[in-house]
């Protein structure tokens, strides 16, 4: 996780380290790969090359990491420096190593404000590797389940706490978060680890099944109703739903609800999911979880077309090119996870078989143009 002597153990939880993750690699097992920089934090350089520093995959010992050991980088470094606000310059110094900045080439250095290293800047690696160099606080010391939530990411290992705190409780919660951010995936997540989860999990539109909610309630008896697009429903279906919150009639049984949504909830309803309320994070604030995202949804659907993702070959044109990996890490995806979904599905449609993806014209319509990452 940390390279050699990176002391995060001396920084405090809240205090926001500069990471590199790995977002593509030829060796796609080393995709999700990361470093903590830590001795930035304390006035020192941190060097990138092909034997330094180790990476790991989250949750591995530290200590346990390898370094990106492309053959195409070279052994003499790159070194990043840290800046009074908490950027980080990255000079070249007298490696050749071909470097990409945000689509263009890094002459001799540059520098990242602090607030870039919040968005998150795109590195690319002699054509072949493309790192995110982010910031971000140190990893928890005992992380919560992963539970079906992918991505190491602070914001889904806050989710996932905050999943872990509410599960054992009987009180109903309300998932807000923008459409495609895997509002039922957490639902089943709380379902999965609470006292229920033997028993039935539910699903259901709130605007359908109102005003009788009295069908999806005794299927979901023993378990978990989960009720979708709750804010988006109408004042009358929500009204019906705060309704069966405040009843403790029989024909409510023994139930817990999970609603979820995007946009606001009528007060009332509000106040009363209010005191469980979980947000979904959006894509654009989770970039370092592209890499091991996509790869995942390729090898579902991939599986489904009877293939799988192939495997390494040592020193071969990488399987996930640079070019799209960088173009899907500059995307603000205004449809989270569910868009990244869309497009891993068009491209294992065209590139079963293939010995490098190659996407088709279509992928400048799924993903429209956005502000270069790292720029500025």
């Amino acid at each position: 996780m940390a390279a050699d002597g990176d002391p995060l153990d001396v920084i405090p939880a809240d205090t926001p380290v500069p990471v590199l993750t790995v977002l593509s690699h030829p060796t796609l097992s080393r995709i999700g790969d990361r470093v903590f920089l830590g001795e930035l934090l304390h006035g020192h350089e941190a060097l990138l090359s092909r034997h330094v520093p180790p990476f790991a995959a989250p949750r591995t010992q530290t200590g346990a990491g390898k370094p990106l050991g492309d053959p195409f980088l070279s052994r003499r470094p790159l070194r990043f420096t840290p800046l009074p606000d908490g950027g980080v310059a990255l000079h070249r110094d007298a490696s050749p190593t071909p470097v990409a900045v945000g689509g263009g080439l890094l002459e001799e250095h540059q520098s990242f404000s602090a607030a870039l290293l919040d968005h998150g800047v795109v590195l690319e690696l002699a054509g072949r590797i493309v790192l995110l160099l982010h910031r971000r606080p140190p990893p928890e010391p005992d992380p919560a389940p992963v539970a079906g939530l992918l991505g190491e990411s602070a914001e889904i290992e806050a989710l996932r706490r905050a999943i872990a705190r509410a599960a054992p409780r009987p009180a109903p919660v309300w998932l807000h978060g923008a459409a495609g951010t895997g509002k039922e995936l957490a639902a089943r997540s709380l379902h999965a680890q609470s006292p229920r989860a033997g028993g039935p999990f539910v699903t259901a539109s709130l605007e359908e099944a109102a005003p009788d909610l009295s069908g999806p309630l005794g299927h979901a008896v023993g378990g978990t109703l989960f009720l979708s697009a709750v804010g988006e429903a109408s004042p009358a279906a929500q009204k019906a739903l705060l309704q069966v919150l405040e009843s403790r009639a029989p024909e409510r049984g023994d139930v817990r609800v999970i609603a979820a949504g995007a946009a606001d909830l009528e007060a009332a309803l509000r106040d009363r999911l209010g005191g469980l309320t979980l947000r979904l994070p959006p894509l654009r604030n989770r970039r370092e979880d592209l890499g091991r995202l996509l790869l995942h949804f390729l090898g579902v659907e991939l599986a489904a077309l009877g293939a799988e993702i192939p495997k390494d070959r040592f020193g071969a044109a990488p399987w996930i090119p640079p070019a799209m990996m960088i173009q899907l890490a500059l995307c603000d995806w205004p449809g989270n996870v569910r868009q990244l979904r869309h497009v891993a599905r068009q491209l294992a449609a065209e590139g079963c078989g293939e010995d490098v993806l190659s996407p088709g014209d279509w992928i400048n319509d799924l993903l429209p143009p956005t502000a270069q990452v790292g720029e500025g």
